[in-house]
């Protein structure tokens, strides 16, 4: 099969290969990859010219059809359409004066995440041309050669959230409960953490909202926690693997702000702490972050569902009397594999 193996420009400007009314993109990655499934009409990689057509240089065959985009007009997406309020637009990117930090690269995105601190000079280099479909999502356009499409992140108000404070070794602010490879924190919109719809993972130098509480702390290791922590003020997450709890009247603020820059050991798209410094939430008045409890019980719900917390393990005690048994729960030990409930709806403990 005979194979262009020069890049070019679609109709529609993006980086690739026209036949037709077909347009294979050097953003789509793979004949038949993420984005172009439901798009080749039955094309494999007989197909097309190679199984990697980005990285191999070899866009498309000269047949008719093209691996990735069979309606240039209808399925290739514009600047317009990907706008929303946080959008600010395109601009030049060159690699001897970028405007952000790099954060992440990720087969789920395009594959770079770049964030910016307040005040970053985003447009010093002018515009640029973004015009490379989301690897995660190719109805989505994630910036271009060069080229970054920035989003300014909501501003949003986070009553538990505290702050990063320094916590040097002679002065503790609180008292340390479980270190763990595993530790992790959940991240959904959060101020100061980049968009999840061209990242598909969110990180930053800390995490903004109480929700972002350490899943070591209330879920994997959730028994010690309840029997150290019961009722704490203040809970915290250091060094990457450390969780910790403070007492009601802790001074949280007494070493001045720090500096927390260290990826989550059990997820390192995400933020925990830094190096004697610890970012610092505050609990609900019961001890039990609102985003972890379900009809006043500590716990996660789904749906009509409640699984508690403080279970222990699926099926055991406060457990073997209430639900559908050990065969309807997620997991022989909902707290060491940080899984509470299933897909199925239906939770181990409270239906």
């Amino acid at each position: 099969m005979a194979c262009v193996t020069t890049a070019q420009t679609c109709d529609n400007g993006l980086a690739g290969v026209s036949n037709g009314d077909y347009c294979c993109t050097l953003g789509c990655g793979t004949c038949g990859g993420p984005g172009c499934s439901t798009r080749a009409e039955g094309l494999d990689g007989n197909d097309c010219c190679t199984a990697n057509i980005a990285q191999n240089g070899i866009l498309c065959a000269e047949s008719g059809a093209a691996p990735c985009i069979g309606d240039v007009e209808d399925d290739v997406p514009t600047e317009t359409e990907t706008m929303d309020p946080s959008y600010l637009g395109c601009y030049s990117d060159p690699a001897d004066s970028r405007m952000f930090v790099q954060d992440i690269s990720s087969d789920a995105m395009t594959a770079e995440c770049w964030c910016g601190a307040e005040g970053a000079d985003y447009d010093a280099n002018g515009e640029g041309v973004c015009d490379t479909p989301c690897g995660g999502n190719d109805d989505e356009i994630c910036g271009g050669f060069y080229a970054m499409s920035v989003y300014e992140n909501a501003k949003i108000d986070d009553p538990s959230y505290l702050g990063c404070y320094s916590d040097p070794a002679d002065s503790r602010m609180f008292v340390q409960d479980i270190s763990s490879d595993a530790m992790t924190a959940e991240v959904s919109n959060r101020p100061g953490c980049f968009r999840r719809l061209l990242c598909g993972i969110a990180s930053a130098s800390h995490l903004n909202l109480g929700s972002c509480f350490s899943r070591l702390c209330f879920v994997m290791f959730y028994l010690v926690w309840l029997e150290a922590c019961a009722g704490s003020a203040y809970y915290g997450t250091q060094y990457s693997v450390e969780c910790w709890c403070g007492a009601e009247g802790a001074d949280y603020d007494a070493n001045g702000e720090g500096i927390c820059d260290i990826p989550c050991s059990g997820d390192v798209n995400e933020i925990c702490g830094g190096f004697y410094a610890m970012s610092v939430y505050e609990n609900a008045d019961d001890g039990v972050p609102n985003e972890f409890s379900c009809s006043g019980d500590a716990g996660v719900s789904f749906g009509t569902s409640c699984c508690e917390a403080d279970c222990g393990t699926c099926g055991g005690t406060g457990c073997s009397m209430r639900g559908s048994g050990a065969a309807s729960c997620c997991t022989s030990s909902i707290q060491a594999a940080g899984t509470l409930c299933s897909d199925s709806g239906a939770a181990p403990c409270i239906l």
